[in-house]
């Protein structure tokens, strides 16, 4: 049984993205938060590198501002 979590999901994603269409974890993350990076809630948040890497190796959690604006229900 496979594990389903954040950090398998996106490794799933990156798998099946073409070589030709690879980018870094960071611009990756960028075009599936893009929605809240946009947003005003998103405006002063960065992705740093490191943290990103732990988000994607299952090291930490996503960010609690992140999962917030996605959790609220949209109108």
């Amino acid at each position: 049984m496979n594990r389903c979590d954040f950090s398998s999901i996106m490794t799933c994603l990156k798998d099946h993205i073409s070589e030709s269409n690879q980018m870094s974890q960071p611009e990756f993350l960028y075009e599936i938060f893009e929605d809240f990076m946009d947003s005003s809630e998103g405006s002063d948040f960065s992705l740093d590198n490191g943290l990103v890497c732990r988000w994607m190796t299952g090291q930490a959690k996503i960010s609690p501002k992140i999962s917030s604006y996605y959790a609220k229900p949209k109108s």
